[in-house]
This record gives C-alpha cells, sequence and structure tokens, in this order.
C-alpha cells in the first residue's frame, strides 16, 4: 500500500514523500489505526526506505491515509492526532517553528 506524507515539519514546503508500507488495503483495514499509521512513520525513515534527497517522516509531517475514505493524521509527540481539511490548511499557514507545537500536547491522539 502507498501512502502520501505531506513534508510540513521542516521548511521544504510543498514537498509530499510516498511512503510504501507492507499492508495491502485490505489487511490494513482490519488492523488498528494505530498500528497503521505506526507503520507509515516506521516506513517513512530513511534507514527504512531510503529516499535521496528526502528527509525522513518526522514530528509535525501529515499523513494522508486512504483506507475507506481520504483521512489526516499529524504527526504529534504524541501520536498522532487527525485533522479536518481546514486544520490542514490552517496548520500549512503557521510559521515552520510553530508547526511543532501546535500538537505537542494534543489530548485527542489516535490511541
Amino acid at each position: 500500500m502507498l501512502v502520501i506524507v505531506e513534508l510540513l515539519a521542516f521548511p521544504t514546503r510543498g514537498l509530499f514523500r510516498l511512503v510504501a508500507i507492507p499492508l495491502p488495503v485490505e489487511e490494513a483495514k482490519k488492523r488498528p489505526l494505530l498500528e497503521v499509521l505506526e507503520t507509515v512513520f516506521k516506513y517513512g525513515q530513511n534507514d527504512i526506505q531510503p529516499r535521496v534527497g528526502c528527509c525522513s517522516v518526522s514530528t509535525g509531517d501529515v499523513i494522508e491515509l486512504c483506507i475507506d475514505k481520504k483521512e489526516l493524521y499529524v504527526i504529534t509527540s504524541c501520536g498522532f492526532k487527525q485533522l479536518t481539511e481546514q486544520e490542514l490548511k490552517d496548520y500549512e499557514k503557521l510559521p515552520v517553528r510553530d508547526r511543532y507545537w501546535k500538537y505537542a500536547d494534543s489530548e485527542n491522539c489516535v490511541k
């Protein structure tokens, strides 16, 4: 399964990373959401899935997960927080240095 991650953690606006995870969509539907998101994060690391000229997936990046429908999850310091399209637009407008703190202490993380 391929997953798009918008790289918003660092000043690389407009960059995306395509992450291949070893789960077909049908298998991902059966797994807990947290497990699927953690798999995207793991396989988005350059030491596991190298991408020349592209940084690893980091806290502050946004995962676009399309299993049953398109869902957005920002990677937070506590895990992952679901975003609406409007929240993503607002988040993208923040200065890069402020993005990390936007959801740093999020109480509504995926568990």
